[in-house]
């Protein structure tokens, strides 16, 4: 990853803004804006290609009890499927010196949203030759929906 990149995906009431960044270690900042607020998170190299990972599996998967776990030095993250009231969502949750933080990522309709989240990852994450660093093909979004 090098900084400067940037990604914005809107999903129903909410936006993300996606962006390397960082002098000495590139880190992903996502920011998530809504209902007149803004959470965010960051995340060291490794952890975001994690997400990226994480994420793809998810796509693939058809259980509803899915969740995925990393535990670094840098902390304990979590990206799992949920669902409440107002829709599905992936929750993304970092644990870092006792110090819970998260953003949620709604479906959206039949799924895009997170489609759409995966491609923007996807691209400012392994901008060039995605597939030699283990990054398997996007998935459709008949696959996460």
């Amino acid at each position: 990853m090098r900084g400067g990149r940037k990604r914005f995906v809107a999903i129903e009431a909410k936006s993300f803004d996606l962006e390397i960044v960082g002098n000495e270690e590139d880190l992903l900042r996502i920011s998530e804006n809504g209902r007149g607020r803004r959470f965010s998170l960051l995340l060291p190299e490794m952890v975001a290609q994690w997400l990226l990972r994480a994420w793809g599996r998810f796509c693939k998967s058809n259980s509803s009890l899915w969740f995925n776990q990393l535990n670094q030095r840098s902390g304990r993250f979590l990206l799992e499927y949920k669902r409440n009231r107002a829709g599905k969502f992936l929750q993304l949750t970092a644990i870092k010196q006792g110090k819970r933080s998260f953003v949620i990522f709604p479906a959206g309709w039949n799924g895009r949203g997170w489609y759409k989240i995966f491609e923007a990852l996807n691209e400012i994450i392994n901008p060039i030759n995605r597939s030699q660093r283990g990054v398997s093909a996007k998935p459709s979004p008949q696959e996460i929906g």
